[in-house]
Formats: C-alpha cells, structure tokens, sequence
C-alpha cells in the first residue's frame, strides 16, 4: 500500500495490534510478487474448482499477513464462490477491510449462480444502503438471481377459457403458447429492471442480454420481446437468448422466424443460436402426427425445418466440431423418425457424451425398435467410455417394453440398474414394473413396488396399478387405489385415468361414471381428453351409445378423429346405424380418409341390410 510515498504494510489485529508499518521498497516488491503469485493460484482453483487447494492458499495468505490485500481478498471471494463454497466467499468479503462495487458484485453473482436468488438479492439491497452505486455488471448479478428463483418457482399457468369449445388442434397450439409465468421473480426482475432504467444500465448490451434472459426465464415473453426491440445495439447472444426463450416457452415457430430474422439483419449464427433453433424443431414434432413414408413413420414439416437449420450450421463448420450441436441434432432426427440421419450424425461424433446416447437409445424405443435401443444399450455398456446415467436406463427400460422378449430384456436392464446403483430412483422403479407388467410378470412388479416401502408415491402406485390393469385384474387394481386412498396420497390424472381404464376394460359402466364424477367433486381434478375419450370407450362397450354421444358433445374441448372413431367402433360392434352415421360424417368431416372408418361404416350398412332381408 502507497501512503504518501511511502510503502506500508497493514498489521492485522489476529497479528498482534492493528494498524501500518512502514515498509522498504525491496520488501514492497516481494510482497507484490508474492500476492501476484497467489492471485495466479487462485484463479486456476477457480477454474478447476479446487476447494481444497484453494483453501490451502487461503491458510498460506493468512500466514503470510496479506490475507486483507484488496487484490487477495477479492481473488478469494471469487474462487470461494466459483467452488460453491459461499459460507467461505461471504467469510472472505466480511474480512475485507474495505468493499467497492466489485467486490459486492462479485459476492452477488456468487450467490445467484449458486442457486440462491434471495440471498443475492438481499445483498444486493445492502450494497444500495451503504450507498455503493450498482454499475451494469451488479444488475447482470442481480437479475441472474432473479432467474435463479424463477427456476425454483411453481409456474402460474395463465387460465385458459373453456367456455367456447376448441378443436383439438386449437388447444395444442394454445398449450404450445401456454405461459408458465413466474410471478414472484417477474416482479422483483421488473423492479430490478427499473433501477438499472434509473441509473441508465438498461441499455448496456450485456444488461439487455440479462433482462431478455430473465424475462423468458419468468415465462413473459412479452417482456423479453420487449427489452430485445429497445435494445440500441445486439448481439449473437441477444438473438440466441431471444430463440432459446421462446423454446422454452412453448413457441418454436415465433423461435424459428426469430432465428430467419436474425440472419437477414445480417447476424451469423452461434453454436448456442444453431442448438436453440434444432430445439425449436424438435419442439414442433410434439404437435405434428406421423405420415407414413415407405416403411418410416415421420414428423414431415419438423423434419424439413430440422434439416434446413442443419444444412447451414454445416456451411459454419459447427457440427463437426461441437458435441451440443451433435447431440441436439441427433435428439431432432430421432425426435422426428428419421433414425437413419440420428445414427448418421451420432456416428459421424468425434466423441459421445451421455446426451448422444440417451437420444440415440431413446429414438429407437420410441420408434418401436426396442432390439436396436437395446443393442446400444449394451455398447454403451461395454463401452466404457460413457457411463449411463438415470435418463439412460430409463430409455433402455422404454426400449424392453417396445422389443418381443420384455422380461428377458427387463430384466437384463434392471441387473444394470443395479450395479449402478440407481435402483432407488423413482422414474425407474415406475418404468420397471412398467416393463414387467407389460411381459406379465405382476410377481417382479410386486417386488420392485415393496423395495421402494419407504417411498411409495404417486407414481410408482400407478404404476402397479396400471400393471395390474393390463392383466385385466380390476379387483387388485381397486384395491390398491383404495391402499393408496389410505396411506394419504392424492390422485392424479394418471392415477384416475388407470380407473376408469380399468372399468371400461370390465364392462363396470357405474363405478366408471361414478369415479368420473367424483374426479372434480372429491379429489379436485378436472378431466381431460383423454378422460372423456376413455369413458366413451366405456359407455360404447355397454352399447350406451346415445350417451356416449351425448357425452362427445358435452366436452369443453371439440372431439377429435380418435375420438369418433372409438364411438364409431362401438357402433359397429352394437349395429347401430344411426348413432354410427353421425360418428361417422363428424370423422370424415374431420379429414379421417382412414379406410377403417369406411370399413366400419360399411359393416354397420352391411348388417343393417341384413336384418331387414331377415325381417321381410
């Protein structure tokens, strides 16, 4: 330290007496080089993550006496934050002698990147108090927090009307656009927003790029769009922030005219703008249905769309060089059936993460071919080189439930499972007895349901129950719901979903309409589609067909094609012309060219003839 052109050293009072002492130049210059030193060491333990050896330096400084140099101090609070130790970091800007805007932001960004947002904010809140003026990089800190709580926030889902009837297809696109909004972090974001207006940081590129960030992350995009059009100059981040929010948020195709945008305001696209746009394609498959082509079944416009995004990100060199782009074009093509272009890509990777894997295996267990998904599986095994992980095993379980041999291949993947030692995992013992009721053996479901006594949740009682259901036994199925009623656990869709599927399967039409009504009456659920589907299956089996179509038209959503087609079915099954006819013209009015619906109608006419010939 230079006072008055002297050099001093400060003596910390743990040293015996607080105050300075003059030091000679030579020894200010070993000191300098010894702190320079440290400051190095540190900055690799940051990097690393090293606590320990951080620590390590930690003790050395404070042995050395330069443990409160500003320099040293702050290196410290920085690595100590980096190795998400923020007990030490807020220990180590506690004892610094004196705090400026960077320290205090450096302590509020630790906070938020380590996932407390309210603690970052607070001290944030503290360093306004002590009248430290914020500067651009402690409102990027500060609103970082905010999508830090955004992420542990329960999203608030905007109501959605139901009193006008929509089409299926409309409700898609409305649960596509559907916001998530995280009120509680949206307002302290808003309010962080306006202090950086106040103090003019709101337009500070990186600044911008943060409010556009935590405003997608809170689920308004409004807000997002907004700040991106103040913005007086952007980026490739602000664009790629942009993309990703409204993938994010349900709206690939705002996303992918976005990313059309960006390229023709002459801005080249990233890997992280390339890996947002495969997203948004990806995305687009959930609402698309399959055509047939050849011996494929693909998602035809999401593929087109994946394949042009793929074609320039290899006009910039990007796939063959980096593995978030290979992977996330490999869960596209696998996400859209053309498994033969995921192989290609997942073949052509320099190296294969636990990511590339799982979207290989999972494509090909989705796309019923369970042998494949398995045959990788097992390389992946032996490979060595990638272990699997929770999502890998449970693709894998997918994957024995879509080949022939299910309890062999089950029970193959459950020894992995095993030795992994994830046995104790939710999603996996709910997809195991998944995979053994589907091959029959309720014996191992049974099993793997009393393992897991200590937790026994929602899912994994639906999932026995579903077993059980598949087998046809409606006694056990009861029963157990009736196990569950006592151990305390609430129902869900699911869970009610498997009752009425079990009374429709057994012909029991008044404990169906019975457990239907009291969906909303007693356990608070509203029924949906699949509901109103299930119990149509229900009334048609028991040939109360005019009130399974009283019950089509009584739902807040417009029936769908499945949904005619099962009361069409019905009809066929009963002979009856009249009900038939109506579900047959709502199909085919619908864009039902399915020779089945003709099939059916033809065979209801057929029948028709037959009992008047019989008749005269």
């Amino acid at each position: 330290m230079d006072l008055q052109g002297k050099c001093w050293r400060r003596i910390d009072s743990r040293s015996g007496g607080a105050g300075f002492r003059e030091i000679d130049e030579a020894q200010h210059q070993r000191i300098k080089r010894k702190v320079c030193l440290l400051v190095d060491s540190l900055k690799q333990c940051s990097r690393e993550r090293d606590l320990e050896r951080g620590r390590a330096i930690h003790a050395a400084a404070r042995n050395s006496g330069l443990e409160s140099n500003i320099f040293l101090a702050s290196s410290l609070l920085y690595m100590y934050s980096k190795c998400g130790s923020m007990v030490d970091a807020h220990r180590a800007f506690d004892d610094m002698v004196a705090h400026d805007v960077v320290t205090w932001t450096s302590l509020i960004l630790g906070y938020a990147e380590n996932g407390n947002g309210n603690s970052a904010l607070e001290i944030f809140s503290r360093m306004l108090l002590e009248r430290c003026p914020p500067n651009p990089r402690t409102f990027v800190a500060g609103l970082k927090a905010c999508s830090s709580l955004a992420e542990q926030e329960q999203g608030l889902e905007m109501v959605v009307d139901m009193e006008k009837k929509k089409t299926v297809e409309q409700q898609r696109q409305e649960v596509e656009k559907k916001k998530m909004v995280k009120a509680k972090a949206l307002e302290k974001g808003m309010a962080l927003h306006s202090r950086a207006m106040a103090e003019k940081s709101d337009l500070n590129i990186f600044v911008s790029n943060t409010l556009v960030d935590m405003y997608a992350n809170c689920g308004s995009m409004e807000d997002a769009r907004a700040a991106f059009e103040r913005m007086p100059c952007r980026s490739v981040v602000s664009w790629s922030a942009l993309v990703l929010g409204y993938v994010n948020n349900g709206e690939p195709s705002v996303a992918l005219e976005v990313f059309c945008r960006m390229q023709k305001e002459g801005f080249a696209p990233n890997s992280q703008t390339f890996v947002a746009a495969l997203k948004a394609c990806t995305c687009l498959t959930l609402g698309e249905d399959w055509t047939q082509v050849g011996d494929e079944f693909l998602k035809i416009e999401s593929l087109e769309k994946g394949m042009a995004v793929h074609s320039q990100a290899l006009k910039s060199d990007l796939p063959s060089s980096n593995n978030f782009v290979m992977n996330t074009l490999v869960d596209m093509y696998a996400s859209s059936g053309s498994l033969w272009d995921a192989h290609r890509v997942f073949q052509a990777m320099p190296c294969h993460t636990v990511v590339s894997w799982n979207a290989m295996i999972l494509g090909y267990a989705e796309n019923g071919n369970g042998h494949l998904a398995l045959q990788l599986f097992t390389g992946m095994i032996f490979d060595r080189s990638c272990a699997p992980n929770v999502l890998t095993c449970a693709a894998a379980l997918k994957a024995a439930c879509a080949s022939g041999s299910t309890l062999e291949a089950g029970k193959f993947v459950h020894a992995q499972i095993c030795k992994l030692g994830f046995e104790s995992e939710t999603i996996l013992q709910a997809s195991l007895m998944d995979a053994y009721g589907k091959s029959g053996s309720m014996f191992a479901a049974q099993l793997v349901f009393e393992s897991s006594l200590a937790t026994r949740d929602v899912i994994r009682w639906n999932a026995l129950m579903g077993g059980y259901s598949r087998q046809g036994d409606s006694h056990l199925v009861f029963e157990l719901f009736a196990a569950s009623q006592d151990e305390g656990l609430r129902p869900d869709n699911a869970t009610l979903l498997c009752i009425l599927s079990t009374c429709a399967h057994s012909g029991l039409v008044d404990k169906g309409n019975k457990y239907f009504q009291a969906m909303s009456s007693q356990f608070g659920l509203s029924p949906g589609y699949e509901h109103y589907v299930c119990m149509v299956d229900l009334l048609g089996r028991s040939n109360q067909l005019e009130q399974a179509l009283a019950l089509l038209r009584s739902m807040p959503m417009e029936p769908d094609v499945a949904a005619w087609r099962t009361l069409l079915a019905a009809c066929e099954k009963w002979k009856n012309e009249k009900v038939g006819k109506i579900a047959f013209e709502s199909a085919v009015r619908l864009g039902d060219n399915n020779a089945a619906a003709y099939t059916m109608m033809a065979n209801i006419y057929e029948s028709e003839d037959r009992r008047t010939e019989e008749n005269s």
